[in-house]
């Protein structure tokens, strides 16, 4: 990586964001409110990085957001971990994400106990 050269910064301007050294970055994807029954904290997903690759990765939270673009309809946003570390090209792009309706945990549990007995 070269050094900026001849490059002037605005006031008020963004250079560099700093974080802790183990945090790692996440996805956050907004789904419509109806869906909301659907998702589940824990629950699997896919997400389609933008060089076309997949990586699988689970919500770690969900929180109805009033303030997403796109008008007055509230949303369900979902914070989500990569199950690997996100390549830096992803940084900032869209990245799709599929919900994996058949894995759900509390799901997983009914299966695992009828499993066992």
């Amino acid at each position: 990586m070269r050094p900026a050269e001849d490059q002037y910064m605005s006031k008020g301007e963004q250079l560099a964001v700093m974080a802790p050294m183990d945090s790692s970055a996440h996805v956050v994807a907004n789904f419509p409110f109806n869906q909301g029954e659907k998702l589940e904290e824990g629950q699997q997903v896919i997400l389609r990085l933008p060089n076309g690759k997949e990586q699988t990765g689970h919500i770690t939270s969900l929180y109805v957001n009033s303030q997403a673009q796109g008008g007055l309809v509230d949303v369900i946003s979902a914070s989500i971990e990569s199950a690997e570390p996100l390549p830096i090209e992803a940084i900032g792009r869209p990245i799709g994400v599929t919900v994996d309706q058949f894995r759900m945990p509390s799901l997983q549990k009914v299966v695992e106990r009828f499993s066992e007995g």
